[in-house]
């Protein structure tokens, strides 16, 4: 029998992702079944369980992946290259509203987060996330100081882990209350001072260069 060559492993693991992914945005987490990702994607209920031995463990790998998309962009931030300040108000500016498809994956992360929040090691792989983005995030804000567009106020890592919970509370909020929530200008002026503030920028400062 021929031997499956890596490359066509990790292509066919990508496949299973990406259909798993619309699956998921499809039906949300609890109404997911594996034969709906197998029917989306093609492959049978023996080639799934090849990668995936169940329903969450193909769930934290969509989000695992997903998740890289966003810290590769921190990491390219972090390297000093391009200008940090637009990012920083972009991100805290009522502009910045998930869209349809975004909320629909954040349905099915909260569906899953009520099934596991008893779960230790669902806790555990929580707290892990939340350091590494709010690490990251650190390093982009580092990045800003060093090329002199901050003059921060406050620790760095403490206003990165206040942006980064702030970004979790608006995914919620707009997922409660709806897509005007980002618009709220209490809330929209309060995050985008706070940004300012804590890092240094003045008013109306672009810093493109």
């Amino acid at each position: 029998m021929p031997k499956v060559s890596t490359a066509h492993k990790e292509a066919r693991r990508a496949h299973l992702l990406l259909c798993a992914e619309r699956v998921f945005l499809r039906l949300g987490y609890r109404r997911a079944r594996l034969q709906d990702v197998m029917d989306e994607s093609g492959v049978s209920r023996g080639g799934l369980y090849d990668y995936f031995s169940n329903k969450e463990e193909l769930f934290r790998a969509v989000c695992a992946r997903r998740d890289e998309e966003s810290l590769t962009r921190l990491e390219t931030l972090a390297r000093g290259e391009e200008p940090v300040t637009p990012f920083v108000l972009a991100w805290t500016s009522q502009d910045d509203v998930p869209d349809e498809e975004a909320m629909r994956f954040i349905t099915a992360l909260l569906e899953y987060n009520l099934e596991e929040r008893e779960n230790p090691a669902y806790r555990a792989r929580v707290g892990e996330r939340l350091a590494k983005f709010t690490a990251a995030l650190t390093a982009v804000l580092e990045a800003g100081v060093r090329r002199g567009e901050f003059e921060p106020q406050l620790p760095l890592p403490a206003i990165a882990r206040f942006l980064v919970g702030a970004q979790d509370g608006a995914a919620m909020g707009r997922l409660v209350l709806g897509k005007d929530f980002r618009h709220d200008q209490g809330y929209a002026e309060g995050l985008s001072f706070f940004a300012r503030e804590s890092l240094g920028i003045a008013q109306g400062e672009e810093r493109a260069t």
